[in-house]
């Protein structure tokens, strides 16, 4: 499994909805997997050849915090 990370906006003061401004932070990363590493099999063929589902699965994680201060 090969993960793909990025970042953006770490640290940068942006205003927020009510005008405060506020550290964010936040990320990106990506990862293929084989889900048959996992165990899932399933399958069915289609009539004109090939499968319904791929071996394949594509998963994107995308996050944002923003720091809650007194």
């Amino acid at each position: 499994m090969d993960l793909r990370a990025g970042a953006y906006g770490g640290g940068v003061l942006r205003a927020s909805h009510d005008g405060d401004l506020r550290p964010l932070a936040g990320f990106v990363a990506t990862t293929t997997i084989d889900r048959l590493d996992f165990g899932v099999s399933w399958n069915a063929p289609l009539e004109r050849d090939g499968l319904v589902v791929g071996n394949t699965v594509e998963i994107t994680i995308d996050a944002e915090a923003i720091l809650e201060g007194p």
